[in-house]
């Protein structure tokens, strides 16, 4: 190719890559407002779960404790 065609397509090429970073950037910004308007994140919610498990964790290995002494009580009635 002689360089007097090669600039053009060059410049061509230049210009698409510009629009499409453009147009690129401008949906993961409005990606991004749409995520952050939903409310907290997956990770965050799920970490409130969590959370809320860690603090009655007591608790729920007493309600074990129980279920297991219940288990073994209807069993002791039914022999």
């Amino acid at each position: 190719m002689r360089p007097s065609r090669l600039v053009p397509a060059l410049a061509t090429a230049c210009l698409v890559l510009i629009t499409f970073g453009w147009f690129g950037m401008n949906l993961m910004e409005s990606l991004n407002a749409d995520r952050d308007a939903l409310g907290p994140s997956a990770e965050n919610q799920v970490v409130l779960k969590d959370l809320e498990v860690i603090k009655n964790i007591e608790f729920l290995e007493e309600m074990d404790t129980l279920q297991e002494l219940v288990i073994v009580l209807d069993r002791q009635e039914a022999i």
